[in-house]
Order: C-alpha cells, then sequence, then structure tokens
C-alpha cells in the first residue's frame, strides 16, 4: 500500500487561516523527537530512556505519556522510578503509564507509592492503574488507603478502582461494603461512582443482602438530584434479583416520571434495568409500557430493543399483551410523528412477538422506501422462519444498495439457525441451499466491499451455515474463494474485515489455511497478526504470537511540525448539524497527531455532509464516516494516544478496531463512560451544545466542521 503523504501547509496559508504566534505552540526539537519515537512505536534504541532522566519535568512527563501509548513491558523498570520523582505532574505519568501497561509485576510498587503519596492527582492516578493492573493481593490496599480531610473527594476514585478491579473480575465482600458505605457521602460524584462499581461487581449475594438491610436509606437515592446517581442506581437493581430491588426501581421510574423532573438519560437505564426484571415480575413489563410513551426518541428505542430482546414466552404470558400488540402495531405503521429509527425497531419487535401482525416484507422490494427500513425491514423477517422468507433474504444478499446487503448477510444467520432449519425442512426447501449459498457468497466477495467481506466471513464461519455448504459439498470452493478475497485486503484500511476472515478461518480449521496464516501471523498491523496467531494455534496447537509485530507499524505518518506547532493549544470547531450546533474543543497535547490529523479533514471539508451513522441511547453518538455504515475511513490509520483524561459526559473519541487503528470516526459520549478510559483516543470535550448532542438521531447529518476563530 502506498504510503500517504502530507506536505507541510505555508506561512502565509496559516496566517490566512488565523493562526498566529501568539496563538500556536512551537515543539521543541525534544518534543518532536519524542513524538516521534511515540509515533513510530520505537523502543529500538535508548533515546525515549535518556528523556526519563530529562532536567525538564515536563519532558519526563511527556516521554511517559509516549510509555503510556506503546504500552511495552520492556520499559517498566526504567518508569517505576519516577513514581518518587520530586515534581506530582512526573509522577502521576508515571502511575498512569504503568495502568497503561497494565502488568501485575507493578503493583507493589504502585501500592508503596499509594501509601506515601500526599497529592491528590497523583493519587488518583495511582488507584485507577492499581485498578487496572492489580490483583487480589493489592485490592485491600485501595479500600484500606485513608484519605485525609482535605482529599476526601478521592473516595469517587477509591470507588473507581474497585469498579476498575471488578471489570477484570476481581471483586469481594470488603469492595460491596465500602462502597455501600460511600453512598451515605454528600458529594453526588462519590455515590454515582460507588453505585458504578457496584453494578459492575454485581451479581453478589453481599449486594442483594445490603439492598435488603438498607432498603429505607436507599430509598433517598431514588429521588437523588443527580441525575448519575438515579441513572447507576437504576442500573444496579436491573442486576438483582431481590423483591427490594424490584421496588425501588419502581420509585425511581415514578420519581422521575414527576412533572420538570425526568432525564431521558435516567429513564434508558431504567428501561435496561426494567428489562432485567420483566421474566420474573410481569409488572416490569408494564413499566416499559410506560415509557414507550415517553416523548424523547432515545428512551422509546431502549424500550423497543430491550422488549425485542425478551424471550417469546415471557411476551405470550404477559397479561397486557394486547395493549404491547396495538403499540407496537402503531409504531411499526407509516406516520410523520415516528421518526424512521424508532418505527424500524418496532418493525423488528413486532415481527418477533407479533409475526402474525407483520405485514411489511414488502418494504423489501420498495426501492423508494429508505436503505433504513428495508435493512431493519430484513432483520425483522428473519425473525420469522419460513420458505417465503428465506428466499426474500436470499434474492436481497446481492442487493444493489451495499447497506441492504450487509443487512441481509448478518441476519440470514438467524433464519438457518438449527431451529429455523427444522421448519425448512418440513418444506423440502433446503435441498440445494448450500450452492445457493456459496454462490451468493462468491458474488459478494466479488465485490470487494470491506463490509461485506466481513459479513460473509462471520456467516461462512457460522456453524449451521457451514454444515449447509458441507451437505451440499461446496465448503472447501468456499473456503477457496474465502482465502482469495482475503488476498484482496490490506492494512490498514481492510483490518476489520481480515480479522473476520482469519477468525473464520480459525473455525473451519482446515490445514491448507497455515500458509496464509503464517504469513498473515507477519502482518504489520499488530491485531490482524493476533488474530491470525489465534487461528494458527486453534488449527495446530502451537503458539506463534511471539512472531507478532510488537506494535503495529505505521504504514502512514504525517510529521508536519509547521502545523502542529501553529495549532493553537486551545482550538475549537464548531459542529453544525441538522439537530443544531455545538463547539468542541480539542486537546492537542494529549493527542497531538490526532488532533493534527482531523484539523486537517476539517480545513478539506472532509466531513460536511457525513452522518452520525451510530447512535447507542445514553452511551454514545459517532459519526464522521464516509460510507455512512460504520466501515469507513480517511485512507490512513493513526496510533492510538492515550492522555490523562477520562470519559465523562460531552468527550469526544476516535472509534477503532483495536489498538492503533483510528481513523476518522468519531464519538461523542452521553454520560460518563469509565470502561472507555485508556481504550480509545481521546482528542477532544464538548465545551457547549451538549443539549444538541442528545437530540442527535441515526441518519442526522453533519453539516459542516469549522475551526471556531
Amino acid at each position: 500500500m502506498t504510503t500517504l503523504r502530507t506536505l507541510s501547509v505555508p506561512v502565509v496559508l496559516m496566517l490566512l487561516m488565523g493562526i498566529t504566534e501568539a496563538s500556536s505552540q512551537k515543539l521543541s526539537p525534544d518534543e518532536r523527537e519524542i513524538l516521534w519515537h511515540q509515533d513510530q512505536r520505537s523502543l529500538a534504541d535508548s533515546v525515549l530512556y535518556r528523556y526519563l532522566k530529562h532536567k525538564d519535568s515536563k519532558i519526563r512527563a511527556r516521554t511517559l505519556l509516549t510509555f503510556a501509548s506503546i504500552q511495552d513491558t520492556a520499559s517498566i523498570p526504567a518508569i517505576v522510578p519516577l513514581l518518587s520523582d520530586r515534581f506530582s505532574d512526573v509522577r502521576a505519568a508515571a502511575a498512569f503509564a504503568l495502568g497503561q501497561i497494565g502488568s501485575p509485576s507493578t503493583e507493589n510498587d504502585l501500592a508503596e507509592r499509594l501509601r506515601q503519596e500526599t497529592q491528590g492527582k497523583v493519587i488518583l492516578r495511582l488507584l485507577e492503574s492499581l485498578g487496572k493492573s492489580g490483583s487480589v493481593k493489592t485490592y485491600d490496599d485501595v479500600i484500606a488507603f485513608g484519605l485525609p480531610k482535605k482529599l476526601s473527594g478521592l473516595r469517587a476514585d477509591q470507588c473507581m478502582s474497585l469498579a476498575r478491579y471488578a471489570i477484570r473480575n476481581i471483586k469481594s465482600e470488603r469492595g460491596v461494603w465500602f462502597c455501600f458505605d460511600a453512598l451515605e457521602e454528600t458529594d453526588p460524584q462519590i455515590r454515582w461512582t460507588a453505585l458504578f462499581a457496584l453494578w459492575r461487581i454485581a451479581p453478589r449475594g453481599a449486594i442483594d443482602v445490603e439492598v435488603s438491610n438498607r432498603e429505607a436509606k436507599l430509598a433517598a437515592l431514588a429521588s437523588d438530584r443527580s441525575a448519575d446517581v438515579r441513572m447507576h442506581f437504576a442500573t444496579l437493581l436491573g442486576k438483582l434479583r431481590s423483591p427490594e430491588a424490584m421496588e425501588l426501581l419502581k420509585a425511581i421510574q415514578k420519581n422521575d416520571a414527576r412533572k420538570g423532573r425526568g432525564n431521558w438519560r435516567v429513564q434508558v437505564n431504567i428501561v435496561r434495568a426494567l428489562a432485567g426484571h420483566a421474566g420474573r415480575d410481569e409488572s416490569a413489563i408494564d413499566g416499559l409500557l410506560e415509557l414507550l410513551d415517553v416523548a424523547n426518541n432515545h428512551v422509546k428505542m431502549a424500550v423497543l430493543t430491550s422488549v425485542a430482546g425478551l424471550s417469546r414466552e415471557t411476551v405470550r404470558k404477559y397479561a397486557g399483551g394486547e395493549k404491547l400488540r396495538k403499540k407496537l402495531q402503531q409504531l411499526a405503521a407509516p406516520s410523520k410523528r415516528t421518526s424512521e429509527p424508532v418505527r424500524g425497531e418496532a418493525l423488528v419487535t413486532l415481527a418477533k412477538h407479533y409475526p402474525a401482525d407483520f405485514t411489511y416484507a414488502n418494504l423489501l422490494a420498495d426501492l423508494k422506501a429508505s436503505n433504513l427500513l428495508r435493512s431493519k425491514a430484513i432483520e425483522a423477517v428473519c425473525q420469522i422462519p419460513s420458505t417465503a422468507n428465506l428466499l426474500m433474504v436470499l434474492d436481497r444478499l446481492e442487493d444493489d444498495s451495499t447497506r441492504v446487503a450487509m443487512a441481509a448477510w448478518d441476519f440470514i444467520r438467524q433464519l438457518l439457525a438449527p431451529r429455523s432449519l427444522r421448519v425448512f425442512r418440513k418444506d423440502t426447501v433446503t435441498s440445494s441451499l448450500g450452492t445457493t449459498l456459496f454462490r451468493k457468497a462468491k458474488v459478494s466477495l466479488l465485490r470487494e466491499d470491506i463490509a461485506i467481506t466481513n459479513l460473509v466471513a462471520n456467516a461462512l464461519g457460522d456453524s449451521s451455515i457451514y454444515s449447509l455448504l458441507r451437505e451440499d459439498n461446496v465448503h472447501e470452493r468456499a473456503l477457496e474463494e474465502l482465502m482469495l478475497a482475503y488476498g484482496k485486503l490490506f492494512s490498514p484500511n481492510d483490518v476489520e474485515a481480515m480479522q473476520a476472515v482469519l477468525q473464520t478461518l480459525g473455525k473451519i480449521g482446515d490445514e491448507r489455511t497455515l500458509p496464509l496464516l503464517e504469513q498473515a501471523v507477519l502482518d504489520p498491523d499488530r491485531t490482524v497478526g493476533l488474530a491470525a496467531a489465534t487461528a494458527f494455534e486453534k488449527i495446530t496447537g502451537t503458539d506463534v504470537s511471539h512472531q507478532v509485530v510488537p506494535a503495529t507499524r505505521p504504514l502512514y505518518t504525517d510529521y508536519d511540525w509547521k502545523t502542529l506547532g501553529a495549532i493553537p493549544l486551545n482550538l475549537k470547531a464548531e459542529i453544525k448539524t441538522t439537530r443544531g450546533s455545538l463547539v468542541v474543543r480539542f486537546h492537542k497535547e494529549g493527542a497531538p497527531f490526532t488532533v493534527l490529523s482531523f484539523y486537517k479533514l476539517i480545513r478539506k471539508k472532509f466531513f460536511d455532509g457525513l452522518t452520525f451513522h451510530r447512535v447507542v441511547p445514553n452511551f454514545v453518538v459517532q459519526g464522521g464516516d464516509p460510507r455512512g455504515d460504520g466501515w469507513g475511513g480517511p485512507n490512513y490509520a493513526l496510533r492510538s494516544e492515550f492522555p490523562l483524561l477520562n470519559y465523562g459526559r460531552g468527550q469526544v473519541g476516535v472509534a477503532s478496531a483495536g489498538k492503533d487503528t483510528e481513523g476518522c470516526q468519531f464519538f461523542i459520549t452521553h454520560s460518563p463512560q469509565p470502561h472507555l478510559d485508556g481504550r480509545y483516543t481521546h482528542f477532544a470535550s464538548v465545551e457547549s451544545g451538549l443539549d444538541i448532542v442528545d437530540l442527535i438521531q441515526p441518519g442526522d447529518v453533519i453539516l459542516s466542521i469549522r475551526i471556531k476563530r
């Protein structure tokens, strides 16, 4: 693949852009060298290690952030001494870097420093790093750590540390008791982080016991003034099984429904929590129906997807089934009052639970219908196993619309699951189904579309579909086509499709794929190499992961130091959307190459007219994809950059297919998402317009993004 190069911007052009000497930040030769090694993922010489001993504390701290992005265990011995550096910024960066590397070998050093540290910003990073890398041995050190009164707010970080342990499945009753005690703190951040930790620890018997013992005190949380507290309390209650949990959940819903108090983010979490109880308590479905009447589309979408996820038996037994059926019929019908995304989810939910009332299969052939609705119609008919539906979906595997063809390949696996196949066999339509699927797969792979290649690979890796290929004796030919398709894929643009093909080859387990896998292990993209090594080990039992490159080799670099140095530290951009405008502020110091890339794309008007293709209620909105379906990029990949920032509400990150595969797709968080910290490049924050972010729905357009003067 040809390496893309970007020329430095002439000084005269920079002046036209309004970037002046006064607002810029020139990079010193040392900073340039550090950033170059970070981007190259280079620890091959001692340059970075020498910078850890630099007389300037800012240089030492910057170098430590480089190690946090590279994440090589070989750097640990050089980093540990800086936990005792005389400057707190350096100590904080050292702790952060060790947490990013994530080796349990550093937990004693981190715990020892925690016992000695007095600076809040360092304690915060030590707690974070122990949560990311510590074992059971240091779990109690986090709980036992005594905070001086002036740093009492850091109790939230203790709770978050326990949550990070829990994400790695390290939990204990002591952690449960600590978090329940923290719920009595006056600081709402401490309360919501304690609840976040508790639902990460759940399910656990000690939590149910504490809920029963403290029910009266916990009732106050149902009407807590903080939306984040009510939100995480609802999530916790959805993971419990006690009757008290359901009563408290109803109390949150009741309080949140009061005039002027409703918060859509809380309601979304209530929806998901109620769905967790619906199989045991019919009143939970009553609560879902009530929330389906809320005007907010995020809440409607959450209800519809939650109801679609309920078992058919649960809905069949529901006494209010007729009311639910009529509501789904209303939302599935064409209406100017119902948004397309909501209608699409209603179609799927109606088809699953009330198939006799689903009359929208004609959408598949209606070229006037949007591709979004046609795709949802495919997902819907795949809920109803029948010969007619199977034939319709088979026909759409080669649809002219890439999005529709993607949906057909994605959801046909539901129609061909063993339970559905038994229905078809009664109709004797599967006598040549394997051959039909092979032909469709061959034609689809010839489209050389990365998304369709990915989905075809996933389908061929499905045991039911592969058995159909075997029955018609076309499985070897299908394998050959898959390997031919892989030969046309290249990193960095095609890494997700490459990973999918390699995973399928591992599932199939045919030794004829070994030469391809051996070559793929050496791919310059580490995520591809690891996928190939995993597949190779499945087939041979031999671990070849040591042959995988230690870091993704950069195929694209842009060391335009002049432009990077000229970008102001407080650079802002205005994003105009069909819902309104918002302003984001970039974090150049923490993610310099990412900011440089987005800055140049903005100057080229790259984002103008693109859409927000993905919206997950109370999680993120995601846009910036030139394809509009989540599979596009700028034709190059950036290396991950991890600054000393956390994903709170309104934070902007870069989507990726694994470390060092970032491109142009960005997401904005609806609410705090601690599990994203240190895993996705965090390069900007929403400064104004969060209310606009809350309004964004799938398909909304980015009218323009412009640098704000």
